[in-house]
């Protein structure tokens, strides 16, 4: 039985259990499935209790771009934790929101707004990409929380995931659901995960090469111990390492280790050539592989261009933007159960992502070693501003290796001019 399959099985009893504690939710109307708002409430017969947390209604906020796919099964799990939340807190009630956001504005510009219209309505939590909440914390739409570090060492959440999530020194947000850039094959591996080994035995992957933010690239320069900074905090791209990098990948190139189309190819093509069967191995967001998710599917570190793996780490973040003093208790308490691995974990990968947490996977726990291994060794995505800069500028010189006679040193010249200051 492959990977996948045992999952889906194990969540779907996972699910099955949670829909036995039953739901109170009350509901103004008729409302879309994918623009559903509800108001979950104590179960009948609770009662505040003196020295609880006073009664508050808090607001929660999911994108219904969350997940790409089966939003119904994702947001039925989440308010089935939702109420048992609820009904170990007597006086607190929630309000879920899942916004409709796929044919209109995104999560950061409905912030915006409400931030700027009626900024009372502002969610107690909201569910960010990285890039979101990066952008909302940056323009003081999301508010920094006391105490998440001991939330994330009691859930036992993942550095990699955690680390984003620290802004100019304050903690803006918990992960809720990971994502990672990774070697995903349909077999395993003949020979060791290594680009050495994958040229030796004549293997093909496709990748997104043509990815707008170089972010192939930027791994590999980031396992070699690049870094994008310099002391000053600027951004900044090491000639030496990014001459090894160009070296590295002309030479993949000319020994037809990527397909033809990767290099016109971005993330979503990469997985349609994956999904369709035309190749065994592509470099992908685990995300991506969506419903096409293969029975049998064997997850590798990405690998880099020395020993040290390059794998790149994301998600999806649990922030705060409500500023109500009234709500900061019970928000806590919700967080921490909104990412208790006994219930982040299946969730997480019941809807199509990776879990933040050591804990709670739903697999096997030989298999679950072997992947919060991968993970733990991953790096985090740079934050958006810095890809925006420096992506560019590494997938034009890394293109301009493959596609070119140019030499290494003058395209690795012409880059670096572009940044370093």
């Amino acid at each position: 039985m492959g990977f996948m399959h045992r999952v889906v099985n194990v969540l779907l009893i996972f699910g099955l259990l949670l829909s036995a504690c039953g739901t109170a939710i009350k509901t103004g109307g008729e409302i879309p499935s994918n623009q559903r708002e509800s108001t979950i409430l104590p179960e009948a017969g609770i009662t505040p209790i003196s020295g609880e947390l006073q009664q508050v209604v808090l607001t929660v906020w999911m994108p219904d771009t969350f997940p790409g796919h089966s939003i119904s099964w994702s947001q039925k799990m989440l308010e089935d934790q939702i109420l048992l939340f609820v009904s170990s807190h007597p006086g607190v009630e929630v309000d879920l929101r899942v916004k409709n956001i796929q044919t209109s504005q995104g999560m950061t510009e409905l912030l915006s707004t409400t931030y700027l219209v009626a900024p009372s309505l502002l969610p107690d939590l909201a569910l960010l990409t990285q890039s979101e909440m990066e952008s909302a914390a940056i323009k003081g739409m999301i508010i920094p929380m006391d105490g998440l570090g001991e939330v994330a060492a009691k859930n036992k959440l993942l550095p990699p995931f955690l680390a984003p999530s620290m802004i100019q020194g304050s903690s803006f947000a918990l992960p809720a659901a990971g994502d990672a850039l990774l070697l995903l094959s349909e077999y395993p591996l003949p020979g060791e995960n290594s680009w050495q080994s994958i040229q030796t035995y004549g293997n093909r992957v496709a990748a997104g090469l043509n990815d707008v933010d170089g972010t192939l690239f930027i791994a590999l320069y980031l396992s070699m111990g690049g870094s994008l900074l310099d002391s000053d905090n600027r951004p900044y791209i090491d000639p030496v390492i990014l001459k090894e990098v160009l070296t590295s990948i002309r030479q993949m190139w000319n020994s037809h280790t990527f397909t033809e189309t990767s290099l016109h190819s971005g993330w979503m093509e990469g997985a349609q050539t994956f999904n369709a069967g035309e190749v065994a191995s592509q470099v992908n967001w685990y995300s991506l592989l969506g419903d096409q998710q293969p029975e049998r599917l064997q997850i590798n570190s990405l690998p880099g261009i020395s020993a040290t793996p390059a794998t790149l780490a994301t998600g999806w973040y649990w922030a705060a933007a409500n500023t109500n003093p009234l709500h900061f208790e019970a928000r806590r308490a919700l967080l921490e159960a909104l990412t208790d691995p006994t219930f982040a974990s299946p969730w997480s990968m019941g809807s199509g992502y990776l879990p933040v947490s050591d804990q709670g996977w739903p697999v096997l726990p030989e298999e679950q070693a072997a992947l919060t291994a991968i993970l733990a060794a991953a790096r985090s995505l740079p934050d958006s501003s810095l890809l925006a800069t420096v992506g560019p500028v590494f997938r034009e010189a890394a293109l301009s290796a493959l596609t070119s006679s140019k030499n290494i040193d003058e395209i690795v010249s012409f880059a670096t001019e572009r940044i370093n200051q």
